[in-house]
Parts: C-alpha cells; sequence; structure tokens
C-alpha cells in the first residue's frame, strides 16, 4: 500500500457500502470516471472503509491519499494534494508535477494532466478526507477533475463529517454543484445497527461478546464505531457489562467540541444534560430562572448549534448530537450544583401538568429527578408511581427498575407498603420481562421474609427457583427445592400448588434416570386431568410426554401440544417452551421436516403474542440447532441471529453460542467456534452435568476443526461417560470418539501407544457400540439414526487399522464397503454432515486404489455437490485437494470445477506429523500432495521419473498407505491441516 494511505482496520457491517464503493473502482479500472462522496457523523468510520478500500484494491490501481487540516490562522492552498503527492513521491521514488508558487494558478491543470499521464498506464485511486476543512483552492481543483474527461481511468473518494457542514458552510454550495455533475455520487455512512455493533465488538473483543454487554454498548454508543472502540477499552472478553466509569478517552473525545464553547454554553449544555430528555427554549429558561441563572438561552443555544454539540430535531426540542455526551457532562458537573439542578428539573416538571395529566414519560422522568435530588420520600412515591404507569404500557424492564429503586428507598421513608408486597409485585415484574437473573434474586428474597406457614405461596417460590436455577446455568432440573414443595403441600392434595409439585418433581426424576419416575408422570397427569387447572395440567402433560417419549411410546408429541394449550391459557412461558421443545422431540424420532416446521410455527406465535425476548429467543435457538443438523445452514445463522439478537437468559445465550460454535466448526472457522464454546463455559458453571446441552459434543467437534484428535477424544469419552444410557449422546458421540482414535492411530508409531488407542477402541465397542445395538422398541427413524451411527462407528475403526481385518492387515475392500455403508447410513437418516464426512472418506477409500477410480470419480462428485449445499469449507478444501492427487475433475464432463485447474504450487507439509522422512521425501511429497506426475515431479527436483518412484515407493512403506492418492490424503491430515468436520 502506499505511503499516506489510511490503516486497513477490522470493519463490521459495512458489506453494502463497501460493494457500493468496490463497484466505483471497477468501474474507474474499466475506464469510467467517478467521484463519490462519504459522509457521515465523526467516529462512524469513513476514513476506516476508506482504508480498507486502499488495501483491497492496492495491486490494481495506484493510490493517493491526502486529509485536508482544521487550520483557523493559517491558509494552505492545495494543502491535500501536495501532502498526497509527497506521500507518492515518497512511495514510488518518483517526482510528481513539478509545482511552486508561481505554478499555483496553474494547479488545476497542471495536476489533471499528470493524472492522465498516470491513468494512461494503471487506474488511480485518489482520496481527500475531510473535505469539510478543504481550502477553496482544492475545491476548485476537484470541481476541475469533475469537469472533466469521462473515460479517464480515476476514481476519486472524498470524506466528509455531516455535523461539520453546519449553515452557511462553503461546502453547501460545492456540494450542490457537484451533484449535478454526471460521475457523481453519495454514498451515506451511517451508525451500525445493533447487528453490526455486536460483529464489531468481537472483533475488538477477540471473540462473541455477551448479549448483555452488546446491549449496553449499543445503548451508549448508538452504533458509532469509534465510541464503541473507545467504550471497549481493556474491557476484558468476558465482561457483561460495561464499568460505571467511561473510559478517560471516550470522555476526553465527547467533550472536544464541547471544550470549545463559551462559558455560558457549556453552562447550559451541563444544565440540559442533567434533565435527561429533550428540551425545548421555554422549559430551559423557566428552569435557569428557577437556579437563578442568568442566561442568554436563545444565543447560548445557538452557538452550541453551530458548536455540533447539540441539534434540533423537526419538532423543536434540543438535545445532543450523541447522547452519551449528556452522559459525560452530567458526570462532569459538581455532585452539589448536579443535585440542586435535578431537584430544579423535578419543580418544573411538577409545576408543568396536574398529576392525572402527565405522561408516562414525564412520571418516569419526575421519580429520576426526585431521586437524583436525594429527595427520598417523593422519590419513593414517585418510583411507585412511575412503576404503575410503566407497567400498563408494557414497560417491562422500566418498571422492574423503578420497583428495585422503591425496595431499595423504602428503608429510609415512611412506606404503608409492606417489604414483602413490593417484592412480590418486583417478582412479577422480573417474570413479565424475562429477567431470569432479577427474577431470582427476587424469588429467593421472597422465600427469605415468607414463613412455611404460608405454604402454597413458598411451593410457588420453590418451584420457580428451581426453574430460574436451571434457566440461569446454577443446577440442572434440582430436586431438592421440588420435594419440598411436595412435602409443604401434602396437606393441600386438591391444590394446583401440589399438583404442579408433583408434575415438576416427576419431570426432574425422568431426567435424573430416577427409577419408578414413569410411573409417577402417568400418575400425577391423572391427577391433574381431574383438577382442570391449566397451571397443573400443564407441567403435568409435559412430564408425561416426556415419559412417553423416552419410553419410544406413540402419543408423545400429542400429549407435549396438549401441554402447550394449557400453557397458553396460564400463561406460563416457562411451560410453553419446555412443551414446544417436547413436541418437537417426539416428531424428529419420525419425521425431522414436521418437528421443525412446529418450531417455527410455536416461535412465531409466541413473538408475535409480545412475550418477552428471552423466551421467543429460546425458541430460535432450539429451532437454529434443528436447522442446523438438518443441513439448513443459512437458515441456522439467520435463526441465531435472533436468538443473540438482544440480552436474553443465560440458557438461550448457551443454547445459541453451543450451535454458533457447531456450525463454525463444521463450516471451517474453528477459531470462531472455540470462541462460542468459551463463552458458552464462561456462562455456565456445570456443562456436562447439563444434561440437554451438547457440551463434549461441541468441545470434540472444534477440537477435531482444530485438528487436535487427543482433545476430541478426552471430551467425546468425558460425554459417553456422563451420559450412559443417553441414547441420543450416544450416537453423536460415538462416530467423533472413533474418529479421533482414527485419526490418532494414523499419526502414532509406537507400538505402545497403539496398543493404548486399541484398548480405547475395544472399551467403546463394549460400553457403547454394543449396546446401542442391543434391540430395542423405537421408531423406524430412530433405527434408522442408529444404524448410521453405528456405520460411522466401524468405518472409523477400520480406517484406523486397530481393528484390522483379516488380522495381517486392513481389507481395503472393507474399508471402501464400509464407508459406502456410512454414507448410505447417513443419507438415510437425513444426517446430511454425516454423509457428506463419510462420501469424503469414501471416495478417498476408493481413489486410493486403480480399481476403484469410476466408483471413486461419482462419489466425489456427490460428496463435492453436498459441502457445497452446507458450506462446508473444510471438506470442499479435502475433495479439491483429493480431485487433484486424483487428477479427476469435480464437475461432471463439460462443466468446470477446481478439480479441472492444473496443480498449482506445491503445498507447505509440516513434518511434526510425518517422522523418519528424508529432507528429498518431504519435497517429493509435497509435489504429490499438489497432485504431480511423476514427470513433473522430476523436472521439478531435477531428478529422474525412476528416483521419483523410489522415493513415492518409500512414502508408501513408511505412511502405510497404497496409493499416491491415499499418500497425499494421509500427509494433508498428518501435517495439521484443519481437520474435515
Amino acid at each position: 500500500m502506499d505511503d499516506g494511505v489510511p490503516p486497513r482496520s477490522l470493519l463490521a457491517g459495512r458489506e453494502a457500502e463497501l460493494g457500493r464503493l468496490l463497484r466505483v473502482i471497477e468501474e474507474a479500472v474499466a475506464g469510467h470516471f467517478a467521484m463519490s462522496l462519504l459522509p457521515g457523523e465523526p467516529g462512524v468510520g469513513k476514513t476506516s472503509l476508506v482504508g480498507e478500500i486502499c488495501a483491497r484494491t492496492a495491486e490494481r490501481t495506484d493510490q493517493l491519499f491526502g486529509a485536508c487540516l482544521p487550520l483557523s490562522s493559517l491558509s494552505l492552498p492545495f494543502l491535500p494534494l501536495r501532502a498526497a503527492l509527497r506521500a507518492w513521491q515518497n512511495a514510488h521514488g518518483e517526482p510528481g508535477p513539478a509545482l511552486s508558487r508561481s505554478d499555483y494558478d496553474r494547479l488545476p491543470e497542471v495536476f489533471e494532466e499528470w493524472l492522465d499521464s498516470r491513468t494512461a498506464e494503471r487506474a488511480v485511486l485518489l482520496v481527500i478526507d475531510d473535505l469539510h476543512w478543504a481550502d477553496q483552492s482544492t475545491l476548485d481543483v476537484l470541481t476541475y477533475l469533475l469537469a472533466g474527461r469521462a473515460d479517464r481511468h480515476l476514481a476519486i473518494l472524498l470524506t466528509v463529517r455531516s455535523t461539520e457542514v453546519t449553515e452557511g458552510h462553503r461546502l453547501h454550495r460545492w456540494l450542490a454543484d457537484a451533484a449535478r455533475m454526471p460521475g457523481f455520487t453519495t454514498i451515506p455512512l451511517r451508525p451500525l445497527d445493533r447487528t453490526a455493533t455486536s460483529e464489531q465488538i468481537a472483533n475488538l473483543l477477540g471473540g462473541p461478546a455477551r448479549e448483555s454487554l452488546v446491549d449496553d454498548v449499543f445503548a451508549h454508543t448508538h452504533g458509532n464505531p469509534y465510541l464503541n472502540r473507545l467504550l471497549l477499552d481493556g474491557l476484558p472478553p468476558d465482561a457483561a457489562k460495561l464499568p460505571k466509569e467511561l473510559p478517560a478517552t471516550l470522555r476526553e473525545a465527547l467533550l472536544r467540541s464541547w471544550h470549545g464553547l463559551s462559558s455560558g454554553a457549556r453552562t447550559l449544555t451541563r444544565l440540559i444534560a442533567v434533565g435527561g430528555h429533550p428540551v425545548d427554549t421555554d422549559e430551559l429558561v423557566a428552569v435557569a430562572g428557577t437556579l437563578g441563572l442568568s442566561l442568554p438561552v436563545v444565543d447560548l443555544l445557538h452557538e452550541a448549534l453551530r458548536g455540533g454539540v447539540l441539534e434540533m430535531d423537526a419538532s423543536g426540542p434540543y438535545w445532543f448530537h450523541h447522547p452519551l455526551q449528556a452522559e459525560v457532562l452530567e458526570a462532569v458537573t459538581p455532585p452539589y450544583e448536579r443535585q440542586l439542578w435535578h431537584r430544579a428539573h423535578a419543580r418544573r416538571l411538577a409545576g408543568r401538568t396536574t398529576p392525572e395529566a402527565r405522561t408516562v414519560s414525564q412520571l418516569v422522568a419526575l421519580a429520576d429527578h426526585h431521586a437524583r435530588a436525594g429527595d427520598l420520600d417523593e422519590a419513593y412515591r414517585a418510583a411507585l408511581v412511575a412503576a404503575t404507569a410503566v407497567g400498563e404500557v408494557s414497560g417491562r424492564s422500566e418498571q422492574l427498575r423503578l420497583l428495585r429503586r422503591a425496595i431499595a428507598l423504602r428503608v429510609s421513608v415512611d412506606a404503608p407498603e409492606s417489604r414483602v408486597e413490593l417484592l412480590r409485585t418486583a417478582r412479577a415484574a422480573a417474570e413479565r420481562s424475562g429477567d431470569h437473573e432479577a427474577e431470582l434474586s427476587l424469588v429467593e428474597d421472597l422465600l427469605a421474609e415468607l414463613s412455611h406457614a404460608d405454604a402454597l405461596a413458598v411451593s410457588e417460590l420453590l418451584l420457580r427457583r428451581m426453574l430460574l436455577r436451571h434457566a440461569t446455568g446454577r443446577g440442572f432440573r434440582e430436586i431438592d427445592d421440588v420435594a419440598e414443595a411436595v412435602r409443604i403441600t401434602a396437606d393441600r392434595p386438591d391444590s394446583w400448588q401440589h399438583l404442579r409439585s408433583l408434575a415438576d418433581l416427576a419431570g426432574n426424576e425422568l431426567w435424573h434416570g430416577v427409577p419408578g419416575a414413569a410411573d409417577r408422570a402417568r400418575l400425577v397427569l391423572q391427577l391433574a386431568r381431574a383438577s382442570g387447572d391449566s397451571r397443573a395440567l400443564g407441567p403435568a402433560l409435559v412430564a408425561a410426554s416426556m415419559a412417553w417419549t423416552l419410553q419410544d411410546r406413540p402419543g408423545g408429541a400429542d400429549l407435549a401440544d396438549e401441554a402447550v394449550a394449557a400453557a397458553r391459557t396460564a400463561g406460563d412461558l416457562y411451560t410453553y417452551t419446555s412443551a414446544t421443545a417436547w413436541v418437537t422431540n417426539a416428531l424428529l424420532l419420525d419425521s425431522p421436516d414436521r418437528a421443525l416446521d412446529y418450531f417455527e410455527r410455536r416461535r412465531r406465535e409466541l413473538s408475535s403474542s409480545g412475550a418477552p425476548h428471552t423466551y421467543v429467543g429460546l425458541l430460535s435457538a432450539w429451532e437454529a440447532d434443528l436447522s442446523l443438523e438438518l443441513g439448513r445452514a443459512e437458515q441456522c445463522d439467520a435463526l441465531l441471529r435472533v436468538a443473540l439478537g438482544t440480552s436474553t437468559s443465560p440458557m438461550t445465550e448457551v443454547n445459541a453460542r453451543l450451535t454458533a460454535a457447531r456450525l463454525a466448526a463444521l463450516q471451517g472457522r474453528p477459531a470462531e467456534g472455540r470462541a462460542h464454546l468459551h463463552r458458552a463455559e464462561e456462562i455456565f458453571a456445570e456443562q456436562s452435568r447439563f444434561l440437554a446441552l451438547p457440551f463434549d459434543e461441541v468441545r470434540a467437534l472444534v477440537a477435531l476443526a482444530e485438528s487436535d484428535p487427543e482433545r476430541a477424544l478426552r471430551a467425546a469419552r468425558d460425554g459417553l461417560d456422563t451420559g450412559e444410557g443417553d441414547r441420543d449422546r450416544l450416537r453423536s458421540l460415538l462416530p467423533l470418539a472413533a474418529r479421533a482414535v482414527a485419526d490418532l492411530a494414523e499419526s502414532r508409531t509406537d507400538s505402545h501407544e497403539l496398543g493404548l488407542l486399541r484398548s480405547e477402541l475395544t472399551t467403546m465397542k463394549s460400553q457403547h457400540a454394543e449396546p446401542l445395538a442391543w434391540p430395542r422398541t423405537g421408531t423406524a427413524h430412530e433405527a434408522v439414526k442408529t444404524r448410521a451411527t453405528l456405520s460411522l462407528f466401524r468405518a472409523e475403526s477400520l480406517r484406523s487399522g486397530l481393528g484390522a481385518v483379516p488380522p495381517e492387515g486392513t481389507d481395503h475392500t472393507a474399508v471402501r464397503e464400509a464407508w459406502v455403508q456410512a454414507t448410505e447410513g447417513c443419507r438415510a437418516a437425513m444426517m446430511p454432515w454425516a454423509e457428506a464426512y463419510a462420501s469424503v472418506r469414501a471416495a478417498e477409500s476408493f481413489l486410493g486404489h486403480r480399481s476403484g477410480r469410476r466408483g471413486g470419480a461419482s462419489l466425489l462428485r456427490r460428496a463435492y455437490a453436498l459441502a457445497t449445499e452446507l458450506g462446508a469449507e473444510p471438506l470442499l478444501a479435502d475433495l479439491e485437494a483429493l480431485a487433484r492427487s486424483a487428477r479427476l475433475p469435480l464437475a461432471p464432463p463439460g462443466g468446470s470445477s477446481p478439480g479441472d485447474q492444473p496443480p498449482g504450487p506445491e503445498e507447505t507439509i509440516t513434518t511434526s506429523g510425518l517422522p523418519h522422512l528424508t529432507p528429498r521425501e518431504r519435497e517429493v511429497l509435497a509435489q504429490v500432495v499438489a497432485g504431480r506426475t511423476y514427470a513433473e515431479i522430476a523436472q521439478a527436483l531435477f531428478i529422474s521419473e525412476k528416483t521419483v518412484s523410489v522415493h513415492v515407493s518409500n512414502l508408501l512403506r513408511k505412511t502405510g498407505t497404497a496409493s499416491r492418492v491415499e499418500l497425499a490424503s494421509v500427509a494433508r491430515r498428518r501435517a495439521g491441516r484443519p481437520a474435515t468436520t
């Protein structure tokens, strides 16, 4: 890149703007002149975007970069153009156009002639940064260029701060004239949306951020990339919230324009900041008068507008250009002065209208001002009034904030409301908002206040605490609280609380494999049906559906669907989502497509009902996981964006993170997968013991994607040992464990190490594969999935060579047949990711021997089509390399594919997994991996074809392979390249 060009940085959310600008450059390369203006607020990322464009087009363009400067008492004509030419000369060692003061009148013409000479050879990209500070002479040159020939290989990019181009600025007229000229376009840069903000935060922190942190940042910065970066300075990657105090660099950046105002304007803007909301002139005059401040309010407002500190919307009120400025200005106001000003704002609000006529926003503002003024009695009463008003308009989170303030203030005032009454109101608000962490804290406080004399109320809280501890990762469907709820309500056997306790106890015992739990689920269902209370019936139906499904009995889906209806009637969102999951669990056994359709319908219904995002996000996360399992990667990605689209419960975020980690690993982004996995592990203290969450499967997948089969084997083994008897867990982990063993066996030569791996495989077979194969009643689809799992296990066992048949070595025909059987089994079981992987192995086993070339070519192409559909980049890379090694096209005759291309330069092969090779053998191996013939290798290494043949024979012997194709595949795997996942 040329000197002077802005540095490249990690961009987020700028795909559309990048696309438009790249098309501008392409037009210039093709000989069509273009000038594009990039306006945007300070910090929106104009210079960063230009830096990215320069980096992407450096090989196709000569680049000049010049920045305008905010000179106030000094005028330097053509400053950015002269700076650009100096940078050009330094970078290229050749002079630009000769300019002297006597040439200034001719500079437009001289500069254009020089540009024409450059564009005759190569396209030129000229960037002028911060055009709002440009002198008139620079603008005249740009006008001259804009009016010139349209057939030049020239693109000009201009950046401008929209906030600097205020009323009367000379750039207004220039822009109006330029906009009428052909070839001129405007590409505005707006702040990032929340999704792009999340992406930028992940870039800055080195991995996915907690959704609560993303919400916090976005609420503060409104998507300004520069402020995002300053706000995150020094923040640890696992931070859940921003610290209370803003970083010093951010405060300085926000106050830069404020310091340029007069003393009176600074005071007035601080007064507005303390007010906390947009204000009109009359309100400011009144508040200032209350405080005895003699300020020319109108004149000072206009000064703040011109200085870019304030802005005025169409309806008239004044507010800060960036809301963070208000936060900083309130913070720099001395505490005593701040308290007085809050009291003045409160008096102004209270005096403007009668209590009955106040809007919800006015009631909330009044409560906040009273609290910050330190007027405790008024703050307590105002918080309760505002909380009631907010609750009536579904402001759930705001209502919870105000109620928690009232609870804290109650100890300092004479309040008629009891603490228990306030806690109950706040807990209900937390439940409605879906804030599980806050609700759990309030439930704990209530349990500490109530005695067991109020058994029914205590039992409800105990059941709720169990569910909240589960949802926040503190305990997996714990039994103690539920058993206590059953005990204390035993003398009220007909109450819905007792029946609900029995239902939850049966469900939890089913999860933990307690004997007799299924019988208890059937009994409690009978009792709940007899009661007719939907609050008990919903959980009882869920427990019964779980028992039916786990026992492979028909009717589980119908019971869970009935539970959804009961939960809808009771307004029980937790049971609604749980019942939805068990409907899909039952449907999965027969029809995965129906299960996915059911998830979508329930998610849409929940969303349209206005339910908290916590529950909508949870269903989205589950639906994303099922979409991934069925090979619908794009649908999975879209649903993950919904699930992680805002702050949500820990359970929702963990589910979504684990699915995102699987998707990233499968599509060849192991670092991203590991980051999602680590975030999930940070959120949940317990991991493998959360039986419904695939922590161990994801750990194994990510480890395999990172070419670490040893770590993958440990993760898979842990999961198999923890989930003994869980057939779903067996089906997901057993092939991964066997695959890790096979990968390790390929890279081991020590007989002792191979013996340990053989023992590992034997244990897997006896403790997990054989029990999974035992005849068992179940649905046809489950049986098909089991057969596919066992076929994968057998194929990996044969690939390892540790369970070789016959004893003297692995029968390559048996290996070939095993992988074909695994491929067909996975296709029948609707397991597309496993099918794609097995297809690669099958093609590899065929193409490793001359007799299998025809069948291998067909498998190769089918595998390539499936991997392309899935976006499985590691598989695609393996298939393309395999096609090169076998010298086969990946497309049918007449088509084109990566396999049709001539072999590229030899791949770099590391030697850590390839011991005992001589330097020459390593050189030959690199050529084999690149797909070269004996003649091509001989020519490249200046040796004879016979010598090449000898080296290849030695390589086959040392690696235990039978052909060059097999040798190339094994070499790529042992060299530490990303594994096919």
